[in-house]
């Protein structure tokens, strides 16, 4: 029997019990089950996992938790339950409770908040709520680098991609955790920020980077939060990894993953945990059993198995299985029960587990966690461009102008008031509201996605306390009531949720950015708001949205931020994250900053709070700067003038920036230059740098300039530093002096060489020290000496003598809190109250010296006697050149820190500030975007490291990764299978270029004419084009064969979207004539461009077609043709086009609107042998006469776009409709049936005419027409004249013209008796009397198949919204009217349709989409244990294959 430590309970010896404490389960439920029950008391199960499924409310999880624990105790397990939980924060939270459970900023989000100090608060008080139920373990923080960002779907789960940046925040939270007394569990190693999806995503992601490059960028974050020895365990991810030094199918079961590189290579001593090993692609090729065997073989403390009882007990016996084979040993079984037990050690105890304090100290501590949570809210919003000033609204638009809300169809997040209101109505079975079931009468639900929003545009409403309007949208793209909605509104807001994730949310927004760009040439105000809730890097680098505010999350918390913002109720401070904040700010960098003198009183607690955000930003490498503080800066020495600089908010107090400079016996010193992390790459260090240098070149006498750095030398180079000759100095230090000894043979040396020591205190003594350090040392050190000379009672100095009391060195000594080691911070680490630090400082022996080796060895050797007697646990030793740390080595130090010092004349200084002053200063290129240290050579201050990452490091390196180019493609007169081939093969290194080359058009492809100027110069068109429209990635329906690996990728729609083409084409202004391919001249009498389209199996013309306007909703101006016709041909006006730089060429736009296919290409493009595509063609064409035909001069085509038939979705919906004239009655024309049938809507027309006159035609245009509507066009609603203004409840009911409103859910403090009485006030009477009424909804069907009916059931593509359908409009039965008085004014008699609570939300309307327009809402959040761990029926799996080539622009 294998033998167990002495330590251990000899419990432990039945395997069954040491197995339990190696897995980590959960379940399904909101109470405990008799199978989690049976896996506590018979199988020992010592880890439990709670999740979402798991929990209710605050006080819920109390009682669970508590009961959990009782079951283990009772049944006798020696320590307590491991409880883990995922509370990331913003969209990944498994426990909520408004009452008691704070929401606060996702990673992403706290980083753009920009402080690291927020980010520990908001860990610690995450923490302190967790674990006030119970709970000890929490699986954060999130330590992944998303080194693709733009296309990585963990997204605002992870800090940004920059590792620095990521560690820095990943420690403060690891720290806030771990104040909290829970233990840490860093995740997802080796890193879940760079992975390729292959397949359906159902399918293991894999990780295609080599280990060297992991070790640059994603394992950074590990490894430093490894070395702060504060990580208690570590979640080993499922991915697989492919690179040429390994295949790995499943990281955390392989060994060279968990054993070679995180124990052996990085160094990790806690526990590991595995994915879930219940995940779907491990249970198909490896199996459960195995799969656990594999786990603990590659060495995973604790298994995890998330809810499927049988899956659990099978790993159970798996794994006792492999212990009987002999496959896992008994040593491996106890090595990982160890680990587990010491982590349950330091985390919890029954006393703690027994009683945990829930709701008595959450309600204590709820209102300063909310107040935390508001604060971090508002600061993590981000403004990343306004280029149209739109913020706030109030200042942009109206209050009586309609806004446009456009929201995706998202799933609500696991742990919100939204979700729980849905599973609490599930739950009681409730029937749905008067509102709900009002608005969605025709489909007797609300779809599961459109309610995510809902209160996001209530209170949007509510707070500008003007009308909204509110759909949703899906990758059916822009449907007519997007269209009809557009035109009314004058300002559009467009939410995405990770668009690069759901590209269909990315073609949404830019085809309603070219609707509204369209709109606002014509005149039309038409402004849009791109609003990303989720991944910042949406649209971060689109310059073609002007404004653009990211979110970060969309909590409850979130969205009341946003409303704020929106109204202008605080200025938001938030940045972008990483790399995305330094290209931004980058383009700043020349800004200057205002620098003004230190002054102690008034700054003195700033730069303590900017020295405690560089210690977090730095930790670990950096420790010491945890105990430095603003005193230590402040020398006080008559024989050094300070002169000490600071960048501060004089509104705030808070110091962005600090410099420290000194000056002694004519050499000018930089001691110290401090960036606050957050407010980096703007010029603060540059300003405080050129203000610092001019202030010591200006001193009298100055000779020489200092400076100390440990990294940014490039930068200070090409500043005007000299640093080609450095002199390194070293602080070294022995960790334990207890076990220290001294080298063998040492003391004998020093014996036989006759050297002698001695060690004085005071200045009595001193003057033979004094002379020796003015000789042999820089003045900063002399005075170094005189310092600790003068502290006789806790400083010395040992000599080193020779024959006849020759001085051969000099070293100082401080013993543990002496004042020098408030200007020496290695003297001072945070643990100094238990291990007290002694101090051998500035040994100085010159080279010269005989034996100078020695001589040092035994300077070294006196020190450490005396930090010995002085009861010092540790020693440091400061201060060491170069040449003595191999010595030093050799007696048994550590090289702690290494700096570089550099000695300039002033004229480099002095063309530093020449440079600076002009802004010429050099970039730096290749420096590196994280914290780099720069020393301080001032005295006593050699060792401080201050942190900078100056904002000009990227002005030359940095590339912008998501540019959208605007030239054409290269390659000229290639064939069109060709170009397709060289446009369309993207590099995987360029995936920035993928979206404008499957969008846009190749390069001009000579036809058989070619321009002449009237100077004779034969002409080059230069033209461009671009497609718009719902168009999507099509699938490799060739799979992975090698002979079609290199296929292009083509885009695909489908024949009834609408689409639009929109181009330039530049010619010289004066264009005389042309000649033909046979060399004939003729005069060129009219350009001209077209469109057409070619099929790519026998070359045919594909023919499209332009869809005209339909009913009465065409725009002022519009085309009134009313038949389908080919796309016309565009004359070319040279002489009004747009002039270029040069003056003598002209830029002409181009636009074909309202395009479709006529037909799909062959089988859907479906089959191998028929993958049929068309190719788009812009054409430049040119005639000699009027009338004559027109010879092609050149032509630009698209990429390949594969046409397929009706959407699948479409034809299941409407699978039951029938062919004839009958309708089922489920699918009754909605108009129809609220006006009473034919012969009521007839009447219904002639009092339209006779009343409304114009006022009948429908009042919303489309986007197909980009002119003006005449001033004479009535609207309901009144001018706007600002010197005219009317009180908010006037307008209001001006343009509410119904008093028949669908009810909707009360929100705010509204009246009690207008919940139960809906009678019309006076006022409203008046006002409904003035307002002209309005004609019935008009279905604008624009694309709609002909076998459709006119107006589907369901479909809302009116322009009206359900709340503005008229009561005045409706006839009783009798032919009086039961809405209408005699003179028109409202009745008593009601609509059998309006809403019982019509007053209750008059600002705020939703439009449903309709059966065909809806989809399955979407995933906003990405969560691999989820996406990857459920199982999924094949035919439901085989859907998801098949839908995940809706794509738009690029492919996954």
């Amino acid at each position: 029997m294998t033998k167990l430590d002495s330590d251990l309970d000899p419990l432990w010896q039945d395997l069954d019990w040491a197995i339990g404490q190696m897995l980590i389960m959960g379940w399904d439920g909101t109470e405990v089950t008799p199978q989690i029950r049976n896996l506590i008391e018979n199988h020992h199960l010592g880890s439990i996992l709670l999740t979402a499924k798991n929990l209710k409310s605050a006080q819920q999880t109390a009682r669970l938790v508590q009961e959990l624990q009782t079951i283990a105790h009772q049944a006798g397990h020696p320590q307590p339950l491991l409880i883990a939980l995922d509370q990331e924060n913003g969209g990944v939270n498994s426990l909520y409770d408004e009452d008691y459970i704070c929401q606060f900023p996702s990673s992403m989000g706290q980083a753009a908040a920009g402080s690291a100090e927020l980010a520990y608060k908001i860990a610690k008080a995450t923490a302190t709520e967790v674990s006030a139920v119970g709970v000890n373990l929490i699986l954060g923080p999130v330590l992944d680098v998303l080194t693709n960002a733009r296309y990585q779907p963990l997204g605002v789960r992870a800090t940004s991609d920059d590792p620095q940046e990521v560690s820095q925040y990943g420690i403060a939270a690891m720290n806030g955790y771990r104040d909290a007394g829970l233990a840490t569990c860093g995740k997802h190693f080796p890193s879940y920020g760079n992975l390729d999806f292959l397949g359906s995503s159902m399918d293991i992601p894999i990780i295609t980077q080599t280990l060297e490059e992991l070790a640059l960028s994603a394992l950074v974050p590990f490894r430093n939060a490894i070395t702060t020895g504060k990580l208690d365990a570590m979640f080993v991810g499922g991915c697989g990894i492919t690179n040429p030094s390994m295949s790995i199918n499943h990281a955390c079961l392989s060994d060279q993953v968990v054993d070679d590189l995180l124990r052996t290579e990085l160094g990790f001593q806690g526990v590991a945990i595995s994915e879930c090993l219940e995940m779907e692609g491990l249970r198909n090729e490896i199996g459960v059993k195995t799969g656990t065997v594999m786990a603990v073989e590659a060495g995973c403390d604790l298994l995890m198995l998330c809810r499927a009882y049988d899956v659990q007990l099978e790993a159970i016996s798996g794994l006792k299985l492999g212990v009987e084979n002999e496959l896992v040993t008994k040593e491996r079984i106890y090595t990982s029960l160890k680990r587990v037990l010491r982590l349950k050690q330091s985390c919890t105890s029954w006393s703690k587990a027994l009683n945990p304090p829930g709701i008595s100290l959450l309600s204590q501590i709820h209102p300063s966690h909310l107040a935390l949570s508001l604060k971090a809210y508002d600061d993590s919003i981000a403004v990343i461009r306004d280029n149209e000033k739109l913020l706030p609204l109030s200042a942009s638009m109206h209050q009586e102008e309609e806004l446009l809300l456009l929201t995706p169809l998202v799933k609500p997040l696991p742990a919100s008031s939204l979700t729980k209101a849905l599973l609490e109505a599930k739950n009681r079975a409730d029937m749905p509201s008067l509102h709900d079931k009002w608005v969605h009468r025709d489909r007797g639900a609300i779809m599961s996605g459109e309610g995510v929003f809902r209160e996001l545009g209530r209170s949007l409403a509510r707070a500008r306390h003007g009308k909204l309007l509110h759909t949703s949208y899906t990758a059916n793209g822009v449907r007519p009531v997007h269209e009809n909605l557009i035109n009314r509104a004058s300002c559009i807001i467009l939410v995405t949720a990770d668009a690069n994730r759901n590209l269909y949310q990315a073609g949404f927004a830019k085809h309603v950015a070219m609707m509204c760009s369209i709109m606002r040439a014509s005149g039309q105000k038409k402004s849009l708001l791109v609003i990303s809730v989720s991944s910042p890097y949406d649209f971060a680098m689109d310059k073609t949205i002007g404004t653009y505010i990211c979110t970060f999350d969309f909590t409850e918390t979130a969205m009341a931020a946003l409303v704020r913002v929106l109204c202008g109720k605080f200025k938001p401070q938030g940045v972008l994250p990483g790399t995305l904040r330094k290209s931004r700010k980058v383009l700043k960098s020349r800004q200057h900053w205002l620098v003004e003198a230190y002054n102690r009183d008034r700054d003195g607690r700033g730069l303590d709070d900017l020295l405690q955000a560089l210690a977090r930003a730095s930790a670990p490498a950096h420790q010491f700067l945890e105990t430095t503080s603003s005193h230590t800066f402040e020398l006080f020495n008559p024989n050094i003038e300070e002169a000490h600089f600071v960048v501060r908010n004089s509104s705030t107090h808070a110091l962005y920036g600090f410099c420290a400079t000194y000056f002694v016996q004519g050499t000018g010193i930089m001691g110290a230059l401090f960036v606050d992390p957050g407010k980096r790459n703007v010029s603060i260090g540059r300003s405080l740098q050129r203000r610092a240098l001019r202030g010591l070149i200006q001193r009298r006498g100055v000779k020489k300039m200092q400076l100390g750095i440990a990294g940014l030398k490039q930068w200070f180079a090409n500043g005007g530093w000299d640093l080609q000759f450095p002199r390194r100095l070293n602080n070294m230090a022995i960790e334990s002096l207890n076990s220290w000894s001294a080298p063998e043979g040492l003391l004998q040396s020093i014996q036989r060489a006759n050297i002698s020591f001695d060690l004085i205190y005071g200045l009595d003594n001193a003057e033979s020290v004094l002379v020796h350090a003015s000789s042999h040392a820089n003045p900063e050190v002399l005075e170094l000496y005189r310092f600790a000379l003068q502290e006789a009672k806790t400083c010395g100095v040992v000599r080193a003598k020779g024959h006849g009391e020759t001085l051969l060195g000099t070293v100082i000594i401080c013993s543990p809190g002496s004042p020098l080691a408030g200007f020496i911070p290695p003297l001072h680490f945070p643990s100094s109250q238990d291990e007290p630090i002694g101090g051998i400082v500035a040994p100085i022996v010159p080279p010269s010296t005989p034996q100078a080796i020695l001589v040092l060895q035994g300077l070294a050797l006196m020190g450490l006697r005396q930090n010995k007697s002085h009861k010092s646990l540790r020693s440091v030793l400061s201060w060491a050149q170069d040449e003595a740390v191999e010595p030093l080595l050799a007696m048994g130090f550590d090289v702690v820190q290494a700096f570089e010092e550099f000695t300039n004349s002033p004229e480099n200084a002095r063309s530093y500030d020449e440079m600076a002053s002009f802004g010429s200063m050099p970039a730096m290129p290749g420096a590196t975007p994280g914290p780099e240290a720069m020393t301080m050579t001032a005295s006593e201050m050699e060792a401080f490291s201050t942190f900078t990452a100056f904002d000009d490091s990227l002005l030359t390196t940095f590339e912008d990764p998501f540019s959208y180019s605007a030239r054409p493609f290269e390659g000229g007169g290639a064939s069109a299978s060709a170009l397709a081939a060289e446009a369309f093969n993207i590099d995987a290194s360029s995936p920035q270029e993928l979206d404008n080359k499957l969008l846009g058009f190749g390069a001009p492809i000579p036809g058989k004419a070619t321009l002449i100027t009237d100077a004779g110069q034969y002409v080059e068109p230069l033209m461009t084009g671009e497609l718009y429209g719902m168009f999507f990635v099509a699938e490799d329906v060739f799979g992975a064969d090698s002979n079609t690996s290199g296929r292009p990728l083509e885009l695909t729609c489908y024949r009834r979207n609408l689409w639009q083409i929109s181009g330039q084409i530049t010619l010289p202004r004066h264009v005389a004539q042309f000649v033909d391919d046979m060399g004939r001249h003729a005069p060129a009498l009219e350009l001209a461009a077209s469109i057409t389209a070619v099929e790519s199996i026998e070359g045919r013309i594909a023919e499209m077609i332009t869809i005209p306007w339909r009913g009465s909703n065409a725009p002022v101006g519009a085309d009134e043709t009313k038949v389908v016709s080919v796309p016309p041909v565009v004359p070319l006006d040279l002489p009004s086009g747009q002039e270029l730089d040069d003056g003598s060429r002209v830029s002409v736009p181009v636009a074909w609107k309202r395009l479709q296919f006529k037909h799909a290409t062959a089988n859907n493009g479906r089959r191998k042998g028929l993958q049929q595509h068309y190719v788009v063609q812009i054409n430049l064409l040119v005639r000699a006469k009027s009338g004559g035909e027109y010879v092609k001069v050149a032509e630009i085509q698209s990429g390949p776009v594969i046409v397929r038939g009706r959407s699948p979705r479409n034809f299941d919906s409407r699978k039951e409709v029938p062919l004839g004239d009958k309708r089922p009655l489920e699918r009754r024309n909605t108009n129809e049936s609220a006006g009473g049938g034919p012969k009521q809507q007839q009447q219904n027309q002639q009092l339209s005419g006779a009343e409304g006159g114009e006022m009948g035609r429908n009042r919303f245009g489309s986007v197909g027409s980009v002119q003006q509507p005449p001033t004479d066009w009535a609207t309901p609603h009144p001018a706007y004249t600002p010197a005219a203004q009317q009180h908010a409840n006037k307008k209001m009911a001006m343009t509410s013209p119904s008093l028949n409103r669908p009810p909707v859910p009360s929100w705010g403090s509204l009246d009690a008796n207008a919940k139960h009485n809906n009678k019309p006030t006076a006022k409203t009477q008046r006002s409904n009397s003035t307002t002209a009424p309005q004609p019935l909804p008009i279905n604008l069907s624009l694309s709609e198949d002909d076998r459709s009916p006119p107006n589907r059931a369901g479909s809302n593509d009116s322009t009206q919204s359900p709340q503005l359908i008229k009561s005045s409009m409706i006839l009783s039965a009798g032919g009086g009217m039961s809405g209408l008085g005699a003179q028109g004014q409202p009745g008593t008699g009601q609509h059998p349709l309006a809403s019982p609570l019509d007053t209750d939300d008059m600002l705020y309307e939703y439009f449903p989409l309709s059966l065909d327009d809806w989809m399955p809402p979407v995933d906003a959040i990405y969560r691999p244990h989820v996406v990857h761990h459920t199982i999924v029926p094949p035919e439901v799996k085989a859907q998801q294959i098949r839908s995940k080539a809706k794509r738009y622009f690029a492919a996954e």
